[in-house]
């Protein structure tokens, strides 16, 4: 389980909110890789709808992160050789772990392994996890709190269990700040909330950005303060919140954690990791669930990745026995590769050239301006998630996901979920998608109809009829006296639209 003298190990993170790489030379321990100063390198540039990390996503921001990662290994490493260990959810299969692994390969690194972010953290408790040891990870992320259950064994690590919990991590306690901040900002100033909520301009989208950069610094202060206050972009002013009330609101949502934690069982020692692990009320309400004391490491957002670089080379993950629970949906789910999907959205992009989107089969697809839209949109006037398409039923249903401006299909404004037939154009903003489905048979609208023969029959009629009426008011009028003149007047005037209207029918068909 030792290193050749002169190899050098990497440890890849790909967190929600955060990728860290952690680089070991030959004999010395793990130390962070610096981009832009800090070891936290954003995954995507909006706090609120981070990127996609699905290496078989369309729209993952992984290949740009990777490369910059690459170049900073190797002007750390120079000529060394580096093998590199990557750490991905553990509920990823092996078709996800192989995409991941070659996309590593192709940003320029070599050598690589994937391995679960439980077994990598574990890792990183070294000796202080002897063989035989049983450690219950805890991994407090942006999008979700993972548990799992990982034995030391004299080979490696062996991964017992594991449980995905959505909707518990850091981003959902942030957006419980956000209703608190917004309910009392829309009670002084709705017109502010509004812009905050759903920017539609530059500046807006800036404060937004900002707000949650106060919000999320906020619920790290709250961590080590009893209180602590943020400034409200565009309302000039600042809101206190107290721990006690950050607490209610995370309560229900910590205490999942906490009983999933206890239904694991078998644990000699409670690991926690991530950043959401800094939250006393997470570490009091696990440790009372496990009746464990929690290991402290000292920078919990790197301890993934330091656990990467420290694993042995020749460790190779233990097939994953059932989990104690029903596992959660993938954090980030993918479309299945180089498969051509028979429905698709047309529309012109900023260029003015045609674009077309499959639509797969799988999921729904997110239509809007946020950075994580399946289907990003170029458009001021479209909301950041402004509408979604998803299939059902062997057909593809259309649904206004509450947007500013609203959502059309063929002119008409969308009054709820609606399904889509091939030819329908929908309208976000001001831009126009046409929807295609080629597995899916046109269904015609219904067209009111006349039959041929009858529909010309009245349209000649009303077409002599005119043609009478106008000679007969012709010759009232020149012959007549002055009433004769009005009626013929009249007549002729009646004649000429009756004759309008039979030749409008004829060519009508």
């Amino acid at each position: 389980m030792t290193m050749p003298a002169r190899l050098w190990r990497a440890g890849i993170s790909l967190g929600t909110a955060h990728t860290v790489t952690m680089l070991r030379a030959p004999g010395m321990p793990p130390r962070p890789v610096l981009a832009g100063g800090s070891p936290l390198v954003p995954s995507s540039a909006d706090p609120v709808y981070p990127g996609h990390r699905d290496p078989l996503h369309a729209g993952s921001l992984l290949p740009q992160h990777l490369a910059r990662m690459a170049v900073e290994v190797r002007r750390a490493a120079g000529a060394e050789t580096v093998e590199t260990t990557v750490a991905c959810p553990s509920e990823w299969d092996s078709s996800r772990q192989a995409a991941l692994a070659s996309a590593v390969s192709r940003a320029g690194l070599s050598g690589v392994q994937v391995v679960g972010e439980a077994v990598a953290a574990a890792a990183a408790l070294g000796d202080r996890l002897p063989s035989g040891g049983t450690v219950l990870v805890v991994d407090a992320g942006a999008s979700s709190c993972d548990v799992g259950l990982v034995r030391r064994t004299d080979d490696g690590y062996d991964q017992l269990a594991f449980e995905t919990l959505d909707g518990t991590g850091g981003i959902r306690l942030d957006t419980c700040l956000a209703e608190l901040a917004g309910a009392w900002i829309a009670g002084h100033d709705r017109g502010v909330w509004h812009r905050l909520e759903d920017p539609l301009t530059a500046v807006d989208r800036a404060a937004r950005l900002l707000l949650w950069e106060e919000l999320r610094a906020l619920k790290e202060r709250l961590s080590i303060e009893e209180s602590a206050s943020f400034t409200v972009p565009l309302a000039d002013t600042e809101l206190t919140v107290t721990r006690t009330e950050f607490e209610a609101l995370a309560q229900p949502i910590l205490a999942r954690v906490a009983r999933t934690a206890a239904g694991m069982g078998g644990a000699t020692t409670l690991l926690l990791v991530g950043g959401g692990s800094r939250i006393p009320l997470l570490w009091s309400l696990v440790e009372a669930a496990s009746g464990l004391a929690a290991v402290t490491v000292k920078e919990p957002e790197l301890a993934v990745a330091e656990g990467c670089a420290l694993l042995p080379r020749d460790f190779a993950a233990a097939p994953v026995s059932p989990p104690v629970a029903p596992v959660s949906p993938p954090r980030s789910p993918a479309p299945q590769p180089l498969v051509a999907p028979a429905a698709s959205v047309r529309y012109m992009a900023g260029d003015g050239e045609p674009v077309s989107f499959g639509l797969p089969r799988q999921r729904r697809v997110l239509i809007g301006t946020a950075p994580n839209a399946d289907l990003r949109l170029a458009d001021s006037y479209a909301s950041r998630r402004h509408a979604e398409i998803s299939p059902s039923g062997g057909r593809f249903w259309v649904d206004d996901l509450g947007s500013t401006n609203g959502t059309t299909v063929n002119g008409r404004r969308l009054q709820g979920r609606e399904p889509l037939r091939p030819g329908d154009v929908i309208g976000i903003g001001r831009t126009r998608l046409e929807f295609t489905d080629t597995d899916s048979p046109a269904v015609p609208r219904p067209v009111r109809s006349t039959p041929p023969e009858r529909s010309r029959g009245g349209s000649m009629t009303l077409l002599a009829t005119g043609a009478g009426l106008a000679v007969a008011g012709v010759g009232w009028w020149l012959i007549s006296t002055y009433a004769g003149m009005v009626v013929g007047l009249s007549a002729m005037t009646v004649g000429l639209v009756l004759m309008a209207v039979g030749v409008a029918r004829l060519a009508k068909g």
